[in-house]
């Protein structure tokens, strides 16, 4: 692919003694729109929430079906607030439906699929999974479900946790030989061949970078350090799989809860139930840890990556140090639990002054006695 010689090609070219050229497809960036809830200065697109401009279902089917062609590829989406387009929904599951990459580590710790069954798979409702024994004791299956939740389909598999740490463990020693390259490339070595094969398995670099947490020394980690940083590479399957089924089970719980409240209203006797108030209650703090769960699932489910694939949390932690963090986190905690102290006590004191304290001078309570 032939480009204009301009500034930044020139610097590329300065530093490296290549030109830029198109080697492979591996990310498509998709601008769903301009709609946003914010309106920011600095925003090259000037998007807002008063722009209407957004991209029709019949253009994504079209981004779909080329996608579908394509070699496994990353979908990069933007555009505004992405989330505010009708269509974003459908347009991810689509997508991993269409293409052929694999199932994510952390969504086969989530359902605690150890081993790649053929379709159409189940889905484990309960059970307590043992990661060291890699199997699920006293688990509850229902057919075909899981096929219908992960791949969207009934003939495609769910890859397994064991097949996953296999091809990690090879995609680890691939990395191994992407960064011994990029080592003589950095002291010099421009060859042909050299060059050659770091392009070969850069892809894989991330996962190489995965030893510098037991060896400073990634092309000499020895098979043990490989297959731990292997096994690394799935997140602890019990808590991910509880934590889901826990966040998903609030959710239904929630809904039966609306349903009910609904239901007494219509019959307009809702008051009357007690028991039902009370429970509304104590549900306060329900949505809360629904909400946790799923940071928790969707946080830790990435590790041991900061940037799937390419960039190792242990390789971007902070520099603070452990006074800097503890005296951050201190201060926070302080500070939120004044404002729960003073909230609490606001609300107790108006609950118990009831709709009275209102003042609008509907209730009995607040109406002067005539003698």
């Amino acid at each position: 692919m032939s480009l204009n010689k301009n500034d930044f090609e020139q610097r590329i070219f300065k530093i490296t003694h290549n030109h830029l050229q198109c080697i492979d497809l591996r990310t498509i960036q998709i601008n769903l729109g301009l709609k946003c809830n914010q309106t920011c200065e600095h925003c090259h697109v000037n998007a807002s929430p008063n722009r209407t401009e957004q991209m029709n279902w019949t253009t994504m089917e079209t981004i779909l079906s080329v996608t579908a062609k394509l070699p496994p590829v990353f979908i990069d989406i933007t555009g505004g607030a992405p989330e505010l387009h009708r269509f974003v929904l459908g347009l991810g599951p689509c997508h991993r439906g269409r293409s052929r990459a694999s199932v994510a580590d952390d969504t086969a710790a989530m359902e605690a699929e150890w081993e790649t069954e053929p379709p159409p798979s189940h889905f484990t409702v309960f059970g307590f999974p043992d990661q060291e024994a890699q199997k699920t004791n006293a688990e509850i299956r229902i057919p075909w479900v899981g096929g219908l939740i992960v791949t969207r389909s009934i003939d495609k598999p769910v890859t397994g946790v064991k097949d996953l740490v296999a091809e990690n463990e090879q995609r680890i020693r691939s990395g191994m030989i992407a960064f011994g390259a990029l080592e003589k490339l950095r002291g010099g070595d421009r060859s042909d061949q050299n060059k050659s094969r770091f392009i070969q398995h850069k892809d894989n670099l991330g996962y190489g970078l995965l030893l510098q947490r037991y060896t400073p020394r990634v092309v000499d980690a020895t098979d043990s350090q490989i297959k731990q940083a292997a096994l690394d590479t799935i997140p602890n399957v019990a808590a991910m799989f509880w934590s889901f089924r826990i966040m998903v089970g609030i959710g239904f719980y929630l809904l039966a809860l609306i349903a009910l409240a609904f239901y007494f209203c219509a019959k307009r006797v809702f008051e009357q139930k007690t028991w039902l108030l009370k429970l509304l209650v104590l549900s306060l703090p329900v949505p809360w840890i629904a909400i946790e769960l799923g940071w928790f699932v969707a946080e830790y489910g990435r590790q041991p990556w900061t940037i799937g694939g390419v960039l190792p949390t242990y390789l971007s932690t902070s520099s603070l140090s452990i006074g800097d963090v503890i005296g951050s986190m201190v201060t926070m905690i302080a500070l939120y639990t004044v404002f729960l102290i003073v909230e609490m006590y606001l609300m107790t004191k108006f609950v118990r002054q009831g709709p009275s304290s209102l003042h609008t001078g509907r209730y009995h309570f607040e109406q002067e006695t005539v003698t």
